[in-house]
């Protein structure tokens, strides 16, 4: 669900469903288990990860403490599920500590350029919370941002703002007697630090209706992954 290098040790570090979160060496092969749990609260749906490339701290998120993957649209229509937890793994201690709990359906997460905040979607609330990681509101966190939709993986840009895959809803009029439907529309949604909407780019034109989990730019290239897919997509737009 969640993958990220460490460049220095050139390490991959990954948030799996069913796994928990592992780590892969510089040279692949089978990836360790690091965690299976945090603070006697086992994993349930380990999603998001990134990692901070001047620290080697890693960052990832547990959706739920109650749901697993295959239950997820029932995480999604209960509406009051909020087990979810921002998690960080220090490379200094080689422990696991919860940052941030209470979270209606945790999903990605990107650390700021200047290591001081971190951010973390919500997909149940739609929405995306700041955490404070030094200053003045140092673990503090606050609503950011909310969406017509859920979000899900957060990816940062080469300048310091944030890519969103966004999954969302739109009425469509049916013309029948059961009035209009909701509509996903994969969506990638670009933001900065303070939470304005800089950019919206419609990917329905090139996925219909499918959910995307990730949307991703590297220099004129757009990356878009989806669990509903076989393939990865890449896009010059």
């Amino acid at each position: 669900m969640g993958i990220g290098f460490y460049l220095l040790t050139k390490q991959l570090f990954v948030a799996d469903a069913y796994q928990g979160f592992l780590v892969a060496g510089p040279n692949g092969g089978l990836a360790t288990t690091i965690a299976s749990g945090a603070e006697g609260v086992p994993f349930k749906l380990p999603t998001g990860l990134d990692v901070d490339q001047s620290t080697g701290n890693v960052y990832f998120t547990d959706a739920s403490s109650q749901y697993s993957l295959s239950q997820i649209q029932d995480a999604i229509d209960s509406t009051g599920d909020a087990t979810g937890r921002l998690l960080k793994y220090d490379r200094n201690t080689q422990q696991v500590t919860v940052l941030l709990g209470g979270l209606s359906g945790a999903g990605g997460t990107s650390i700021s350029s200047d290591g001081s905040f971190v951010l973390v979607s919500e997909f149940i609330a739609k929405r995306i919370r700041k955490f404070w990681l030094t200053g003045p509101k140092a673990l503090t966190s606050e609503v950011l941002v909310t969406f017509q939709g859920r979000p899900i993986n957060i990816k940062r840009t080469l300048l310091g703002d944030f890519w969103v895959a966004v999954n969302v809803e739109r009425s469509n009029i049916n013309g029948s007697s059961n009035g209009s439907t909701i509509q996903n529309v994969p969506t990638g949604i670009k933001i900065n630090a303070t939470g304005n909407i800089l950019r919206t780019v419609d990917l329905s034109e090139f996925y219909g209706t499918a959910n995307i989990s990730e949307f991703h730019q590297r220099n004129r290239q757009f990356y878009v992954g989806t669990l509903r897919t076989d393939y990865l997509g890449r896009l010059s737009i």
